[in-house]
């Protein structure tokens, strides 16, 4: 293998890390990146064969317009006002501080945005402290159960790269991730709140604030609804689209969001937001350097510098939560590592669905996290207080998913 390989990705890395520690937008990150392997190792002309090729990929062309599907039902969910009628309404439902403390960034975690944590901190922090609860143990409320379901939710931009680069769909990951869920809703409330605090409740919900809840959640309930109950075209029908059911599940919603607040204006922002066209940027980032890795030959560059020398399971776990670590980017991560381990090992649903934990696991405790990041700020707190209380229960995750992988390779 020719040292222009090496020099190529080497020389991709570095102008990744450096662009992400800059804080510069993921997109540009990995079509940066992209562009220094394709160059490098081929030139321009096997630059543009690469970029030409991965725009016209049917894989590619489905992952940005599910995407861009999501992001646009997010951008109009967030400014007609629904979210605010959302973390309002589940305060006055549920009443009891420890439940609404742990609700409200779970269920404000439907909606897949960037830094979104900061929309329940306020929640978190007031409540956190008529519980008694420390800076540090409301940082971990607020980051953890935020995440947990991402883990399974059908219409997160990373569980479906997961699936669209693993060869399976969405609904067989997140079937395997349930057990996993399940652990950290255990862990996080052993760990996240102090056993045996007195706690009063709050109003009682009104009939307009019933209300107001019931039209937030509908748009939402009938996206995750409807991509299971289409799951069946998927195989069924040879549609063009990758996880169509998916696809239409968020079109639903996003229709019915805008008939509900019948707010134009909050399409117009969406359609112009950056953050709608910096997810489908980073979707297109993602799959380019996806395919500048294998033209370079990454997978083999790594099989030959490692030999047999690690077991194919442990790989499938520490290169993704490596990655996701360092780049604060669980959507990066899987881009690099799925073709990594596919050297190694065949990308079975249960290697797909290890290495997605994997990715989530280091993705959670990151420096680069958003969600962490804006919470501490919030809180007033610094991102190492958390990990007295994050270290410990992403431990426990972290059996929970080699067990649920033995048990289901």
């Amino acid at each position: 293998m020719g040292n222009d390989v090496v020099y190529a990705i080497i020389a991709g890395f570095a102008v990744l890390s450096l662009m992400l520690a800059l804080r510069l937008p993921i997109w540009a990150a990995l079509i940066a990146s992209s562009t220094a392997i394709g160059l490098i190792h081929g030139g321009p002309k096997e630059l543009l064969s690469v970029a030409v090729n991965t725009l016209t990929s049917a894989t590619t062309v489905s992952l940005i317009i599910v995407t861009a599907l999501i992001a646009l039902f997010v951008g109009v969910y967030c400014e007609s006002g629904l979210v605010k009628d959302l973390g309002d309404g589940l305060v006055s439902l549920l009443r009891k501080p420890s439940l609404v403390i742990t609700t409200v960034p779970a269920v404000l975690g439907l909606l897949p945005i960037a830094g979104g944590a900061l929309m329940s901190a306020p929640v978190v922090d007031s409540l956190g402290s008529s519980l008694g609860l420390s800076k540090a143990r409301k940082l971990f409320i607020n980051v953890w159960f935020r995440h947990i379901i991402f883990l399974v939710y059908p219409i997160s931009s990373v569980i479906i790269l997961t699936a669209t680069l693993g060869g399976t769909d969405v609904i067989t990951i997140a079937f395997r991730q349930l057990p996993v869920a399940a652990v950290m809703v255990f862990t996080g409330f052993l760990i996240g709140l102090r056993p045996g605090v007195a706690e009063g409740t709050q109003p009682h919900l009104s009939r307009v604030q019933r209300t107001s809840l019931a039209r937030a959640l509908t748009p939402i309930v009938l996206a995750v609804v409807v991509a299971l109950a289409l799951l069946p075209i998927n195989q069924w029908l040879h549609l063009p689209i990758r996880n169509a059911s998916v696809a239409i599940g968020v079109l639903a919603s996003l229709l019915l969001t805008l008939a509900l607040t019948r707010n134009r204006k909050a399409l117009s922002k969406a359609l112009l937001s950056k953050s709608t066209w910096g997810l489908i940027g980073a979707a297109y980032g993602a799959m380019l350097f996806r395919e500048s890795l294998v033209r370079a030959n990454l997978a083999l560059t790594v099989a030959q510098a490692l030999g047999s020398t690690i077991n194919p399971v442990m790989l499938s776990i520490l290169i993704p939560a490596a990655l996701s670590f360092i780049t604060g980017a669980s959507i990066t991560s899987i881009a690099i590592s799925l073709p990594i381990i596919q050297a190694f090992t065949s990308l079975s649903p249960g290697v797909v669905s290890l290495a997605y934990a994997a990715a989530f696991i280091g993705y959670l405790p990151s420096p680069l996290h958003l969600c962490y990041i804006y919470t501490a700020q919030y809180l007033g707190t610094h991102l190492i207080e958390g990990y007295r209380y994050m270290v410990p229960a992403l431990a426990v995750t972290a059996l929970a998913a080699y067990l649920t992988y033995a048990l289901m390779p």
